[in-house]
């Protein structure tokens, strides 16, 4: 195989996984338990749903690893054309799982 061709392919690896092991990045607002996340997503006139399911499974996974559930504050999405990169802004509280905390 090539030397330009192993150079590629260790390119794209390296790439991919940078993309895996890096997400939306979560942001505090500045008031209490309350954060920030934008995602954004390509390729297609559904572009905003993928970006907001990011955004969302984030700020649920987010929450979770404090032992706290999310619940969203305000959301917006921006991008309609197939071609454009759609972006959503999701503002969420964690908060405690009200079902299950009278229960302990």
């Amino acid at each position: 195989m090539p030397g330009y061709v192993k150079l590629s392919l260790a390119v794209c690896a390296a790439a991919l996984l940078g993309a895996c092991a890096s997400g939306p990045v979560i942001t505090p607002t500045g008031q209490a338990n309350t954060y920030m996340i934008t995602a954004q997503a390509q390729g297609g006139s559904l572009a905003w749903g993928r970006a907001w399911n990011q955004a969302n499974d984030r700020a649920d996974a987010f929450c979770k690893e404090r032992g706290l559930r999310a619940s969203t504050r305000t959301t917006s999405t921006s991008g309609i054309g197939a071609i454009e990169t759609h972006e959503t802004t999701l503002v969420f509280t964690c908060h405690p799982d009200w079902e299950t905390a009278g229960k302990n």
